[in-house]
């Protein structure tokens, strides 16, 4: 290793302002930090946000170095702030990453004003993640970006109107899904999303307070889908975790990580029999690796720290093909003691 691959592996290790000094001492020190300075461009405080984008409208040559950038939207922002956004992104020709969220702490609605129809970006980016709405201004920005492999969205309904919205919005190329939905989702838009066929990974923020598991069937057997993450599941019982299971053993003969979280139980909370029979709907998956339940609703007049590990020892058991079984109790794990908050089992 010379002497510019030392020091450009040193630069991965240290802050933004530590760069930004190293980029001071020498004109091949700055060439070098320089490119990790502005390549990751975290969540910034408004005022050296502004400060940056001021610097990257003055110094184009220096956004084609970013490839990945995360903005924070303020109610507060001006037209004007938008503008220089816009203005800058133009210029960002590599760009590969990027993520725009609220600050406020009501979940957002409408996209801010970042988009025009007319612009056209020169950077195809991989992954783009948001918590705001879709709407048709940011459908738009989309359909632009057909590369994108990972999309985080707020997605409560279908832009209206769109009859190529299918084919247009979900490429081949888009293969990692994380969808943010409200209690009031649209049962249909789910079941469109669940028959797209080329996905490899699925995760919804909250899929509603419906206890029945038909919502997340999916209509067609899927050989790519390895990855299903859910995070919550309001009024489940283990009827409802069975038949879940039980669907998801033959439609997803591939899925590796299966994630599972807030569990409630319905009207009843996870006893230590109900949780036993988990391992009997684990047995029929044929490549399960990972298997988790986060934040599930426990009866704690039969179960404790033991009684938990062996569970997940008998869950381990069942399916051969588990390398790790995680469970977080509630209300157990926040009692201290014994009670450990996460509590795996890997078999050899």
């Amino acid at each position: 290793m010379d002497i510019v691959e030392l020091v450009d592996a040193f630069c991965t290790e240290l802050a933004l302002d530590d760069l930004a000094r190293l980029a001071l001492c020498s004109r091949k020190l700055n060439h070098i930090s320089t490119r990790h300075l502005y390549g990751n461009i975290p969540a910034l405080p408004p005022s050296s946000i502004l400060a940056l984008l001021h610097l990257l409208r003055r110094k184009p040559d220096h956004a084609t170095l970013v490839r990945s950038f995360v903005l924070d939207i303020d109610p507060s922002h001006t037209n004007a702030f938008y503008r220089l956004v816009r203005h800058v992104l133009v210029s960002m020709s590599n760009l590969q990453s990027l993520t725009v969220h609220s600050v406020n702490e009501q979940p957002p609605k409408s996209w801010p004003d970042l988009i025009t129809q007319e612009l056209r970006f020169p950077f195809q980016l991989h992954h783009f993640d948001t918590d705001f709405e879709l709407n048709d201004q940011l459908a738009l920005f989309l359909r632009t970006q057909p590369h994108i492999v990972e999309l985080r969205i707020a997605l409560n309904k279908w832009p209206e109107g769109e009859n190529q919205f299918m084919e247009d919005f979900w490429p081949p190329a888009r293969r990692k899904l994380f969808v943010l939905t409200d209690q009031e989702y649209n049962l249909s838009t789910l079941q469109t999303l669940l028959d797209i066929p080329h996905w490899e990974q699925l995760s919804f923020g909250i899929c509603g307070n419906d206890p029945r598991p038909h919502v997340l069937f999916l209509p067609t057997p899927s050989e790519s889908l390895r990855h299903i993450q859910v995070e919550k599941l309001n009024g489940w019982d283990i009827e409802s975790l069975r038949d879940f299971l039980d669907h998801l053993s033959h439609r997803t003969p591939n899925l590796e990580w299966l994630i599972l979280m807030n569990l409630s139980g319905g009207k009843e909370s996870f006893g230590r029999e109900s949780l036993e029979l988990v391992g009997r709907y684990l047995h029929p998956f044929k490549r399960l690796f990972h298997f988790s339940c986060f934040n599930t609703v426990a009866n704690e007049a039969d179960l404790g720290s033991e009684e938990i590990r062996s569970i997940l020892k008998q869950w381990s058991d069942a399916c051969p093909t588990l390398r790790s079984v995680c469970v977080r109790m509630l209300p157990l794990w926040n009692k201290g003691g014994d009670n450990q908050p996460w509590l795996s089992s890997k078999p050899s």
